[in-house]
Formats: C-alpha cells, sequence, structure tokens
C-alpha cells in the first residue's frame, strides 16, 4: 500500500494544451470563446498593419514605373522622328544658307508648288533648298518627272538616283533662279538622254521656269511657202513662241572647265545644263545661276 503511494508521488505530471487550457480558463473565469474572439482581435490587427504598408509602397512601386515608361517612350519617340527626318529629307546637294519645306496640298500640283516658291521673297545672293512635299513624303525623281508630265525615257530615270534636289537662287536683284541637281548613276546614259530631250526641255520646264527668264515675247514665225505647222512656226525647237524670243537651240559653251549646254534667245541664256565630276546633272535658269552652284556643289563636298 506504501509502495503504491510514494510511486503515485514520484509519477511526473504530463502537461497537455488542453489541460493547460483548462487551468487558465478556471483561473481567469473565462471562456473558449473568449480566447478565441481575442486572437481573431490580434490576427485582424496585424493584417490591418500588412494592408497599410501595401498601400503606401504599392502607389511609389507604378510611379516608378509610369516615369520610366515615360522616359522611356520619349525617348523612343525622338529616335523614330529623328530616324524618319533622316530617311525623309535628302542631303542637299548645294550648299544653301535655308532649308524650306513646302507641302503638296490636295487639288494642287508641283508646278504650282514651285512656282510660288519662286514668287517669295528671299535673302539676296543666297540659295534655298527647296524640299517639296507630298503626304510627308519628299518627291523623288521619277515623280518630278511624273508629275510635270515630262515625258522621259525609262533609261534616263534608270540612270538617276531616286532623290533630288530644288534650290533656288536669288541673284543681286532679288530675282529668284530655279536649279534642279540630279544625281547620276551612269553619266554617259544620263548624258545620251539628256541630248535627246533637248528638243522638248524648253516646253517642259516652261511650267516652272521663272518670269523673269521669259519677259520678252516674240510672234510666231510665219512660213511664206508652207501652210502654218507646228514645224514651221517652231524652226528651231518645241518651244511656246509666245514666251521665248527665237530660241536658236543648244550650243556648247564651258564654264569652271565644265562642258555646258546653252539654250539662248536673242534676249540671252534661258537654259543651262552641265555636269559636275560626273556626279551631278546641274540643270539652272541663267548662267550666273549656274556658276554659284558649281561653288556650292563644291562647298558641300568638302563638308
Amino acid at each position: 500500500m506504501d509502495e503504491e503511494k510514494k510511486q503515485e508521488e514520484t509519477t511526473p505530471l504530463i502537461h497537455t494544451f488542453q489541460s493547460d487550457a483548462n487551468k487558465y480558463i478556471k483561473e481567469k473565469n473565462i471562456s473558449l470563446m473568449d480566447i478565441a474572439l481575442k486572437e481573431k482581435i490580434k490576427y485582424k490587427s496585424g493584417e490591418i498593419k500588412k494592408n497599410k504598408a501595401i498601400y503606401f509602397v504599392l502607389p511609389a512601386v507604378l510611379l516608378v514605373l509610369i516615369l520610366t515608361a515615360t522616359v522611356g517612350y520619349n525617348k523612343f519617340l525622338r529616335n523614330r522622328t529623328a530616324q524618319e527626318k533622316k530617311e525623309t529629307y535628302a542631303k542637299p546637294f548645294i550648299f544653301s544658307d535655308e532649308t524650306k519645306v513646302f507641302e503638296i496640298d490636295k487639288g494642287e500640283n508641283l508646278a504650282k508648288s514651285i512656282k510660288d516658291a519662286l514668287s517669295k521673297k528671299y535673302k539676296k545672293n543666297g540659295f534655298i533648298y527647296a524640299v517639296f512635299m507630298k503626304n510627308k513624303k519628299q518627291i523623288e525623281t521619277e515623280e518630278f518627272f511624273n508629275f510635270l508630265k515630262i515625258s522621259v525615257n525609262s533609261e534616263l530615270i534608270k540612270s538617276l538616283e531616286k532623290k533630288f534636289n530644288i534650290n533656288i537662287y536669288t541673284n543681286s536683284e532679288g530675282k529668284n533662279n530655279l536649279i534642279l541637281v540630279f544625281k547620276t548613276k551612269k553619266i554617259k546614259t544620263t548624258y545620251r538622254e539628256m541630248f535627246d530631250l533637248e528638243k522638248n526641255i524648253l516646253n517642259d520646264l516652261s511650267a516652272i521656269l521663272p518670269e523673269h527668264a521669259k519677259e520678252t515675247s516674240a510672234p510666231a514665225v510665219k512660213s511664206t511657202s508652207t501652210p502654218k505647222t507646228a514645224s514651221s512656226t517652231e524652226p528651231f525647237l518645241n518651244f511656246s513662241s509666245n514666251n521665248y524670243n527665237k530660241p536658236r537651240g543648244f550650243t556648247d559653251k564651258t564654264i569652271n572647265n565644265i562642258d555646258s549646254r546653252f539654250l539662248e534667245d536673242e534676249s540671252g541664256t534661258v537654259l543651262i545644263y552641265g555636269f559636275f565630276i560626273e556626279r551631278y546633272l546641274i540643270i539652272a535658269s541663267s548662267e550666273e545661276t549656274f556658276k554659284k552652284s558649281l561653288e556650292r556643289v563644291k562647298i558641300s563636298l568638302t563638308e
């Protein structure tokens, strides 16, 4: 009996969660429901603190992302704009003092746009690089001939590069002169085709030549032995006799060691073209303009 009692005293008490919980409930005089409610309040309090941190962190992260995206997009737009400009505008072959962009609106044609550009006032003794755009794209060589309805051999188009220049030179008197500059890929082909184009070039370009280049008019030449025909009224070239004074036809002339072709009438030079270093075909509406263009091309090549 004494041994059993001694064994009970020496046996250690085993603590369990349930026994401790029952003891705590008795001592504090609370129920399991009260304990569960307190734990729920503690959990909610911690969750609210977490959400408050998210409310501050998340907007900051979003703001950083938005700013990064904005900076990146603006950089992309600047690069794209610079690339489009580089691709859209041909580099001026003639060193120019200023670049003017002329947009050809719907219903207008290239000839009218060029004449309008020639009618404006520019700085004397200066060069303007005139960029003519249609649908936000610069007019190219083939389009130039097509828009002016100039019938040319396809070999001439193939011998020229797509990009070309239209320039305006204002002389010391304030008169504007037209310059066309084409780059040739095949000098022999270009020269041959231009030679064939001479018989019609005056009429072809008359729509865009400056007015002062054809100030004096002359009556049509009448024949006494044959009926009035195109060949008898225009014996030298196919030209509009009401605008020019009996053009004598193209002749050879050397200017600054450049072999050139001159078209003259009784009042002087009407048109001139020549090749510079066998790469540039320059067409000008006066001898002075042609000489000045040669000087400017040389400057462009040294830049």
